[in-house]
C-alpha cells in the first residue's frame, strides 16, 4: 500500500482544474481572510489544509480524505523505530529534486557542513507518536491532514536523528504541514528554514505559514505572502545562484526567442505556434524549451517543426538561457532567472489572454520588470 493513488488523483484533477486561474481571487481572499489570528503553529497549519480543501472542492476532498484514513493507519503501524544516528552535519537539505543551488549563499555561510537528502525514508519514535496525538486530538477527523503529517515527520525525524543537524532547510511552503514542522522541529531542537524555489501568485494553497526563516526573492514576493497572512517576521530576502546564470563564453548566442512551455492546453499550443512562426518568417531564429513534466514532447515536436525544440535531458536551462537573446513565456521562474542574468523578458499576452488577464489580480511580480509583450512582437512582423 502507498499513497501513489491519492498523488495521481490529485495531481491529475487539479491539472483539470487549473484552480490558479480559475477560481476567483477575490473569494481567495475573503476566504483567507475569515479566519482568525493563528495561536499557533498547529493553526496555521489547520487553516492552509483548509484553505487547500476549498480550492479542491467537496468531492475531491472526500476522496482523497477517505482514502488518507486506511493509509495513516497503516503507516503508524509500518513506520519503525528510530535510525541510528551517524555522522552529524551542520544542517540536512531536503531537496525534492530542486537544485542546490537554490540555497542563496547568506544561508550557506550559516551552515558550513550540508547533507543532501533525496531519499525517502522514515522512522517514528514514541515522542515522535505523543507529538502527533496531540495534532489528532485537536483535528480529529482531518483525515488527508494525518497522512501527510505522519509521513512528513516520520522523514523529518529520520534526518535529525540520524546527522544531528542544527538546521532543516527546505522548499514546502505549498504544503499544508509546513507550519506544524517548523514546531515539530523545536520539539526536536533544530530550526526550520524554507527557501523560495519557484514563481509565485496570490494562490491560497500557500497561506498561513511560518517557518524559522523563509529565504525569498525580494520585496514584492514578501509583500505577496503577508497578503496570504504568512507570518511576516520570518522572511529574509536573497538570489541564489539559480537565479543568477553565470556568462559562460563557451556557449554562442543561437536564438532570438527561447519559449518555456507550461501547462498549456492544445489550443494554446496553437496559438503559440502560429505567433512563433510568424517571427520565423521575419527572419528571427526559434527554439522551444517543452516543460520536462508537463510536455508531451512528440506532440511538441509536431507541432513546432518550423521551429529548434530543445532536449531537455542534455540542454540544461542555464544553457538555454544562455543562448538565447528573449526567454518568452506566459509566467514562469525561467522569467525571473532571465531577468535576473541580464536576458530579455517576453511575456506572452496572446496564446491565453484570459489568463494574461488575470496576472495582475495575481500579484504577478514579473509584470512590475522591464518586459515586452508577445503581442508586439507579432505586431512589428505584420
Amino acid at each position: 500500500m502507498n499513497t501513489s493513488f491519492l498523488h495521481s488523483v490529485a495531481n491529475k484533477i487539479n491539472k483539470k482544474q487549473n484552480s490558479i486561474f480559475t477560481y476567483p481571487v477575490e473569494k481567495q481572499k475573503k476566504y483567507v481572510e475569515h479566519f482568525p489570528e493563528p495561536k499557533d503553529g498547529v493553526e496555521r497549519s489547520y487553516f492552509q489544509y483548509r484553505c487547500q480543501a476549498k480550492m479542491q472542492g467537496a468531492l475531491l476532498q472526500a476522496l482523497l480524505s477517505f482514502s488518507a484514513l486506511p493509509l495513516s493507519i497503516f503507516y503508524l503501524l509500518k513506520l519503525g523505530k528510530s535510525s541510528e544516528k551517524e555522522e552529524s552535519f551542520d544542517a540536512v537539505f531536503f531537496n525534492e529534486g530542486k537544485p542546490f543551488n537554490i540555497i542563496p549563499d547568506e544561508l550557506l555561510g550559516k551552515y558550513d557542513k550540508i547533507k543532501t537528502i533525496s531519499t525517502v525514508q522514515g522512522c517514528l519514535s514514541k515522542e515522535d507518536r505523543r507529538f502527533l496525538r496531540k495534532i489528532f486530538k485537536r483535528y480529529p477527523f482531518s483525515w488527508l491532514l494525518w497522512l501527510k503529517l505522519i509521513l512528513k515527520i516520520s522523514q523529518y525525524s529520520h534526518a535529525i536523528t540520524k546527522y544531528s543537524p542544527k538546521a532543516v532547510i527546505a522548499c514546502t511552503e505549498f504544503s499544508f504541514t509546513a507550519s506544524i514542522l517548523t514546531e515539530y522541529c523545536h520539539f526536536r531542537g533544530v530550526e526550520l528554514v524554507n527557501v523560495m524555489h519557484g514563481e509565485k501568485l496570490y494562490y491560497m494553497r500557500d497561506s498561513f505559514v511560518k517557518f524559522d526563516e523563509f529565504y525569498v526573492w525580494n520585496q514584492q514576493y514578501v509583500d505577496l505572502l503577508c497578503s496570504l497572512r504568512a507570518d511576516k517576521d520570518q522572511f529574509r530576502i536573497a538570489v541564489p545562484k539559480s537565479l543568477r546564470i553565470s556568462i559562460d563564453d563557451s556557449v554562442t548566442v543561437k536564438y532570438d526567442y527561447t519559449y518555456y512551455l507550461g501547462e498549456e492546453t492544445i489550443e494554446e499550443l496553437g496559438r503559440i505556434s502560429e505567433n512563433l512562426s510568424k517571427l520565423k518568417d521575419g527572419g528571427k531564429e526559434v527554439s522551444i524549451r517543452p516543460h520536462p513534466r508537463y510536455s508531451n514532447v512528440a506532440e511538441i515536436n509536431k507541432i513546432f517543426e518550423f521551429a529548434n525544440v530543445e532536449d531537455t535531458k542534455t540542454v540544461t536551462i542555464e544553457q538555454s538561457l544562455l543562448q538565447t537573446k528573449n526567454a518568452v513565456s506566459l509566467y514562469s521562474t525561467v522569467l525571473m532567472q532571465a531577468y535576473s542574468s541580464g536576458i530579455n523578458v517576453v511575456i506572452d499576452d496572446v496564446a491565453a489572454p484570459q489568463k494574461f488577464s488575470k496576472l495582475e489580480e495575481l500579484g504577478y511580480v514579473m509584470l512590475k520588470v522591464p518586459h515586452r509583450k508577445m503581442s508586439e512582437l507579432v505586431t512589428e512582423t505584420d
